[in-house]
Parts: C-alpha cells; structure tokens; sequence
C-alpha cells in the first residue's frame, strides 16, 4: 500500500510540472529517435549503391586476336555501365585523380590499364601475364566506403576473372579438338613403330647369330697368329745367328784378300829377276860363269819364294809353330779350315781358288828344280844355257800366269767379301723384318683377341638389343591402343557449357537458415538496448530523483525504492511501446514473437533504469551520471552488438557476460531472426533477475537519515 501510494504521489508531482511532463516526453521520445532514425539511416544502405560515386578510367589500347582487333578495357567499361551497380562516371585519369584527393567526389578511382588486353590476350603465348585493374580509393574520406570498395573489388575481380577464363577454356577445348586428330595420326604412326621393331628384333637375333659365329673365327685367328709370332721369334734367332757368320766369312775373305795380294807382289819381283835373267842369258851365253851364278841366285830366289807360301800366313807374316788360327796359317791350310768350318768344299769358287794356290806352289817348285839342273849343266855346254833360256821362258810365263791367277783369286776373294757383306747386310734385314714381323704378329694376336672379345660382347648386346627391340615393338603396340582409346575421348562434348562451368566451377549457394533482410533489421538488436539505456540516462539527466522527504516519512524503505521506480518505470514503458511500434510498422522490423519482443523491451529499460537510479542514489548525480555513461561504454564494445564477441580483446570478452546489454542483445536476435524461444526466455530470466538484484541492493543499502549536505541539492524538482 505504500508503494502505490509513493507512486501516485510521485507521477502526479511530474504531471503537475511542465518540467516533469517534459521530461517524461523527452524520456519517451529519445529512445525512439535514437533507435528509429538511426535504423532508418542505415536501413538498406547497399539498395543506394547507384548513387555511391566512382571514377572509372580506362586507359587500355586494345590487341590483337585472330587477327583481328579487340578492347577487352572497353567491352569492360560499357559493361559496368550498363549494370549499375554503383555510380560509374567515365573520366579521365588526370580529372579522376584531382577529385580523388580533393575528397569532395569519389570514394573511389577504378583504372584500366594500357596493357589490359594485351595481358589477357598473354595466355596463348611464351609469356602469360595477369590482366590487372587497378583499385585506388579515399580510405581517409570515409572507412565504410572502403569496406564496401573491397566488397566491389571482390565482385568485379570474380565476374572479369569468369569473363576470360570461359574465353580461355574454350580455346583449351579447340584445342584439345584438334589434337584429337594428332592422337589419331600418333596411332597410326605407333602401329607402325610396332611393326619396325618387330623387324628389328628379328634383324637382331640374326645379327647375335653371326656375331658369335665372328667371335669363334676371331678367336681361331688369335691362336694362329700366336703360333706365328713363335715361329717368327724362332726365324728371328736364325737370321741373327746367319748374320754374325756372314760377318765372320766377311772378315776372313778380307784376309785372304789381303795375302793373295801379297804373294802377287812377290811372284812380280820374282818375274823381274827370271825377265832379267833371261836377258842376260840370251846376250851373254858365253859367260857362263855369271849364268851359273845367276842361276844359282835364281834358285836360292826360287827356293825362297817356294818357302813364302809355307812360311808366311796370308798378311805376309811368319807362321808361329803349332798355332790353330786360321788367319795365322799357310794360305792353302787356311782355306781348308775354312772350307770345313764353313762347309765350302763343294762350292766351285772355292775349288778354283785352292786349284790356283795349289797351282802357285808347284809351279815354284818345278821352276826351283829346273833351275838347279840348268846350274849344273851351265858350265857344261851352251846347249844348256840354251835350255836354260828356254826354262827361264817357261818359268816367266808360269809366274805370269801364277800372278793372273792370283789377280783372279784376289778378285774373286772381293767379290766374295762383297757378297758376304750383302749377306750380312741381307740377313740384318732380315733380322730387322723378322723381328717387325714377329711384333706386328703379336699385334696381331692381341687384335685378334679383342676382336674376338669385341664380338662376343656384340653378340650380347645384340641379345640384348633384340630383347629390348621385343620389348619397344609390346611398348608401341601398347601405345597404339592406348593412343587409339585416347582418340575416342578426345572429343570434348558441350564445350561451351564445359567452359562457362570451368570458368565458374564453384557456385556458392547461399542459404541462410535465419536470413537478415536488411541492414537495419541485423542492427536492431544493438541499437534497441542502447536506446533504452541512452533513453533512460537523459531522463535521470533532467529528473531528480534524490527526494528526501520520503526518509523522514513512516514508510519503509523497499517502499521509497519500489514508488520511485515503478514512477519512472511507467515512462520506461511507454517509451518502449511507442519504439516498439514505430519500429515494427513505420521502418518494417519483422519480429517473429511479438509478445517476447515488447516484453524484453520492457525489461532492458527497466533494468536500464533501476541500474541508473543506484549509480545516482548512491554515489550522487554527478557520479552516478558519470558511471552510467561508462557502463553505457562498456556495454558498447562487450556486448556483441557489432562483431563477435570471439572477435574482440579478451578483457571485453571477460565482462561480457556481467552487462545487461549483451542479454537483451542475444534475445532480441533470437525474437527478430532465429526464434529460439527457449534461449529469449533464459534472457528475459537473466535480465530479470539483474533487475530483482539492482532493486534489492538499492532496497539494502538506502540511508533513512539526512545529512548536511542533503539540504543543498541543486537538482531538486520544484512541484
């Protein structure tokens, strides 16, 4: 009873005010304009993106495709014209710039490149290039309109980027066409391949064939070369040995030589003296006397001649007694020892040459004894003188003929040291031939022995050749039917509805399960509480509700409490139906529970004001007021009106749960969008009990007493 009676006595103080009346009008008014025109300002902003104003240059010089000239800037631009979907104007670049920086225009320059076409047009070429339109905005002149030219960069950037690549599939689709008849042509050419390979293995296995053939003879050829290079190092021996004895026959003849000459002078000297004798005789037969000692002296010269050839070797030089050296021997015992060593006896020069020394000595001696008989017969009668001019004669011609022969014999010796040097010479050669032949031979057979190598490691490689020959033929044949499979899907089929998807492949079907119309109807549930509470802080602002003539009344204080609220509570309800109502049939706010929404309304602005009327009552107006407008701050950034709250920093992540605000937020969200009742009645509960909480401790801590300071309060409403 005292509640009400507080109640009405505090409402009909305010209706008898023109101030309280007043206040009780902004109360309710100042909710409503700052939801409702709020809202209405940012209702559906992007339904007036025709008249967001943006510069759109297009500096592209074309190319050329096919032949022919194309401007992909220019198809672009009167593309973008014609769609409308923001406020295009077609400037220059230098004009779009000088509105730009101004900030009294564009929100936003778009540019078209010079090289636009030509980049797009790069794909088909050595050197692809992305084509580029350039984005230049005014983020200073205003943040919002940059979010929004992002969200136009995205949707021009998707609809040009789908524009070339179904351009560019479908090209890839030509070409994939025409290369379906290389496929086929490629077939063919593997069947053919096949069929070369099958030759070639068969050519290969013939071919290992005969090289293991080639390899068995070349290694018949190492062994005889082998051989030979034995028999020619054997003839080799020979010829060295046929060499150091022709050299030897060489040196000996060289003697002989050397002592036929000898004796040849000799036999001359012994010719002067028979000449001269002879001479003397045929003029002087009478005197005996001097005949007989001259033939005496002829026969001591006759004997000494006769005794040359016993005595002397072949140079002249006394025979030393028992020597066995040939070259120190009498001329005939050193020809025999030759003729033995040598085996000569039978060679016909040799005989001639022994027949011719042998010669020489007998002739000496019958000419020795003829002359002794002559001596002994001189002094008896000129009839022997007469002989012995006629013996005289015979022995002249003898020794002329004993000289002949030994001239002979002497030439013949050099003939035969000539020969026997050509003989040495000849078997040095032969020697030397032997030798390179035996080398070359071993050469040989080294040559031969890799030959043979060479072709049994042929023959393998051919084996090998001939498998993988086997092998290439499978392999093509393989091909050919693969090629010719591949040739049936080379034909793209619906190559122009396959290119328009490719170029799009992934369409993003959008289905909200609660979807927001509109801007201003995603707002509402942020820009409702706030202008409870904004509603309410105004109201305090101009009430005051420090009465104090209550403290000393005889009521109790949850009276005092309850009569004071329940008086502006009545503002708080108006106030909210009458947002409420415009909000719902003036700007079209769709709520799916009605009754939920206007009784939520009700508790945020009574919670709204129960908090505010603490702050004050406790802490004085200026206090109270300062502390109402920060927790109005906090409930601004930690309430989860705008971004999520998993999107803020974690300090107003923390108070999140402890303001009234972010309640009244998530069930307004749920009674305009979702329709969850269960989680609006667990807000409503929340905010419920916030109030019951607030009004109780403001119950707890109200003084009954007055104080001093009490009497001076500046804010008190005159009735």
């Amino acid at each position: 009873m005292n509640t009400f009676w507080i109640f009405r006595t505090e409402l009909r103080r305010l209706l008898r005010s023109r101030l309280g009346i007043a206040a009780m009008v902004v109360g309710i008014l100042i909710p409503l304009l700052y939801s409702g025109l709020y809202l209405r300002a940012f209702w559906d902003p992007y339904s007036q993106m025709e008249d967001y104003p943006v510069a759109l240059v297009n500096l592209d010089q074309g190319g050329d495709k096919d032949g022919k000239h194309v401007d992909y800037g220019k198809e672009l631009v009167d593309q973008l014209v014609k769609d409308h979907k923001v406020g295009w104007q077609v400037v220059s670049e230098e004009q779009a710039n000088a509105v730009l920086e101004s900030g009294e225009g564009f929100y936003l320059k778009v540019t078209i490149p010079p090289t636009f076409t030509a980049d797009a047009l790069s794909v088909t070429g050595d050197n692809p290039k992305r084509a580029e339109v350039q984005f230049t905005q005014n983020e200073g002149k205003n943040y919002i309109a940059s979010t929004i030219t992002k969200r136009l960069e995205s949707s021009l950037r998707e609809e040009v980027g789908n524009k070339f690549s179904k351009e560019y599939f479908s090209g890839i689709f030509d070409v994939i066409g025409d290369a379906g008849n290389g496929l086929s042509q490629a077939a063919e050419g593997a069947n053919k391949l096949a069929d070369g390979a099958t030759e070639v293995h068969d050519g290969t296995v013939k071919a290992a064939d005969a090289s293991h053939q080639l390899a068995d003879g070349s290694a018949k050829v190492a062994d005889g070369t082998q051989q030979l290079t034995a028999k020619l190092q054997e003839a080799n021996g020979g010829a060295v040995k046929l060499k150091d004895g022709a050299t030897t026959i060489q040196t000996k003849l060289g003697e002989v030589v050397g002592g036929t000459s000898q004796v040849a002078a000799n036999l001359t000297k012994t010719t002067d003296g028979v000449n001269q004798l002879h001479d003397k005789l045929a003029t002087s037969v009478g005197k005996t006397g001097e005949l007989q000692s001259g033939l005496t002296k002829l026969q001591s010269g006759l004997t000494q001649a006769q005794g040359v050839l016993g005595q002397f070797d072949a140079k002249g030089q006394p025979i030393p007694a028992g020597t066995n050296d040939p070259a120190k021997m009498p001329v005939a015992d050193m020809l025999a020892v030759l003729a033995q060593k040598y085996n000569m006896a039978s060679d016909p020069l040799y005989a001639g040459i022994l027949q011719k020394v042998g010669g020489v000595s007998s002739n000496l001696g019958v000419v020795s004894s003829n002359i002794g008989s002559a001596a002994t017969q001189v002094g008896g009668s000129k009839q022997g003188l007469t002989d012995a001019v006629g013996a005289l004669q015979q022995i002249g011609s003898g020794q002329k003929q004993l000289i002949e022969g030994l001239n002979k014999l002497t030439d013949g010796s050099k003939q035969l040291q000539a020969g026997a040097g050509n003989l040495s010479q000849g078997l040095g050669d032969l020697q030397s031939g032997t030798a390179k032949l035996a080398d070359a031979s071993g050469q040989l057979h080294s040559g031969a022995q890799q030959v043979a190598n060479g072709n049994r490691d042929l023959a393998a490689g051919e084996a090998k050749l001939a498998d993988g020959s086997k092998q290439v033929a499978d392999g093509n044949a393989e091909l050919a039917g693969k090629l010719t499979d591949a040739t049936k899907d080379s034909t793209v089929k619906n190559s122009d509805l396959k290119a328009d998807i490719m170029s799009d492949p992934v369409h993003v079907n959008s289905a909200p399960i609660h979807p927001v119309a509109t801007y201003g109807m995603g707002f509402a549930s942020y820009f409702i509480p706030l202008s409870l509470w904004v509603g309410a802080v105004v109201l305090y602002f101009i009430l005051s509700m420090r009465e104090y003539r209550w403290l000393l009344a005889p009521v109790p204080s949850t009276a005092i409490v309850l009569g004071k609220f329940f008086t502006l509570g009545v503002v708080g309800i108006i106030s909210a139906i009458v947002s409420g109502m415009v909000l719902t049939y003036g700007l079209g706010l769709t709520v799916l529970h009605p009754v939920q929404f206007y009784l939520i309304m009700f508790l945020l602005s009574w919670v709204s004001i129960a908090i505010i009327g603490f702050m004050i009552a406790r802490f004085g107006s200026g206090a109270g007021r300062f502390l109402a407008i920060l927790i109005l701050i906090l409930q601004l950034t930690s309430s989860a009106g705008t971004f999520p709250i998993e999107m803020v920093p974690g300090f107003f992540q923390a108070i999140h749960p402890y303001l009234p605000m972010s309640y009244g937020i998530e069930g307004l969200r749920a009674i305009i969008s979702t329709g969850d009742q269960s989680l609006i009645y667990k807000d409503m509960l929340i905010l419920g009990s916030i109030l019951v909480s607030v009004l109780v401790l403001h119950i707890l801590t109200t003084r009954r007493t007055l104080r001093v300071g009490d009497l001076h309060e500046k804010d008190v409403l005159q009735g």
